[in-house]
């Protein structure tokens, strides 16, 4: 298994903030997108109101309207990107989903493993 560091970690988070679309397209939703956030049913309790949750554009995060599951401890909790890739895959899955599984999701769907291939070797050398 691979570790982050932290710097990797910063790089997949703000990049996975700028190309929001695309992770939340490989989660599989489907979102409406508004002039500065993006809104659909909460993916993680599988709710069925269309505005039941949504991401901030300008802030970068996440909040479930209806259940609060940004404070569910399946999400981490957590409002950030990590937080609702867990949240949506531990459901998905029925399994719980850990940081890490979050983290290396991210770098797969926005094909950011080169960076952390030469952030590590670059750590090493």
């Amino acid at each position: 298994m691979n570790k982050f560091s932290p710097a990797n970690v910063m790089f997949i988070q703000n990049r996975a903030c700028e190309r929001i679309n695309e992770v939340l397209d490989a989660l599989g939703l489907d979102y409406t997108e508004r002039h500065d956030y993006i809104q659909c049913a909460c993916p993680v309790h599988a709710g069925d109101n269309p505005r039941g949750m949504y991401w901030l554009i300008k802030s970068n995060h996440w909040k479930c309207a209806t259940r609060g599951c940004h404070l569910d401890p399946i999400t981490g909790p957590s409002t950030s990107v990590f937080g609702i890739v867990r949240g949506v895959m531990s459901r998905k899955t029925e399994t719980p989903w850990n940081f890490h599984q979050a983290v290396t999701f991210i770098s797969q769907a926005l094909g950011l493993e080169e960076h952390q291939e030469d952030t590590m070797t670059a750590q090493r050398e």
